[in-house]
């Protein structure tokens, strides 16, 4: 944070794993510091919607304030702005929206997510934090907040409620609907619920996984 110059942050992990959410905390904790700032959503999906240059006059726009991006471009190098890309898909991207053409302020500071770490490494981040799994004490607060709406499991369903997290496997988006989809289920709700979970695959869940498998190479995909 002392730093003068323009720092880069890299977030990497996979999909459900809670990027966005530790992108979102701390833009809300240090945004105020800054004379500009802006959490760009969805960077991998809008530029494939609206190209990279229509996102790129968006972002500086927005940062200043201004109609004018001719404006801007003047103004931006002056000022220290704090930016969330997150979901950024490929190197170009964040070449194009942080590193390519563009003075920033000094002490300005960048957070990108993204599901493939080579693409932080190639677009020029400073430092990558990788988000890990959940550990068990974690995993079952998680759970528990969403199934019990307290931080740990009601009586008598404590070893059900393992159950529930060992499926889930430390995934935090996992656990958050495993939780929400067994509140207020009586036992035999919840034993039908999770053999049927062992089985077949909560279709969010799924949905969230397959996005990330399908943008791995051949190689990663069997580790996966």
């Amino acid at each position: 944070m002392e730093s003068k110059g323009v720092q880069i942050l890299g977030i990497w992990g996979m999909s459900g794993i809670g990027k966005t959410a530790i992108a979102r905390v701390a833009f809300e904790k240090f945004s105020s510091r800054y004379e500009g700032s802006y959490f760009l959503d969805n960077v991998r999906e809008e530029s494939q919607k609206h190209g990279l240059k229509s996102l790129r006059e968006k972002l500086i726009s927005k940062l200043q304030e201004e109609k004018s991006t001719f404006i801007c471009r003047k103004l931006i190098r002056r000022r220290k702005v704090f930016v969330v890309l997150d979901d950024v898909g490929s190197s170009e991207q964040l070449q194009h929206l942080v590193t390519d053409g563009i003075h920033w302020g000094p002490g300005s500071r960048f957070i990108v997510t993204s599901k493939d770490k080579q693409v932080l490494t190639a677009g020029g981040v400073h430092s990558i934090h990788e988000v890990k799994e959940l550990g068990p004490k974690e995993s079952l607060k998680l759970f528990s907040l969403n199934a019990f709406k307290k931080s740990h499991p009601k009586k008598g369903y404590e070893e059900l409620s393992k159950r529930a997290i060992g499926y889930a496997k430390g995934l935090p988006l996992a656990l958050r609907v495993v939780g929400s989809s067994l509140c207020s289920g009586d036992r035999g709700t919840w034993e039908s619920t999770l053999r049927k979970l062992e089985r077949y695959p909560h279709p969010q869940i799924q949905d969230v996984l397959k996005t990330s498998y399908d943008g791995l190479d051949d190689v990663l995909r069997d580790d996966f």
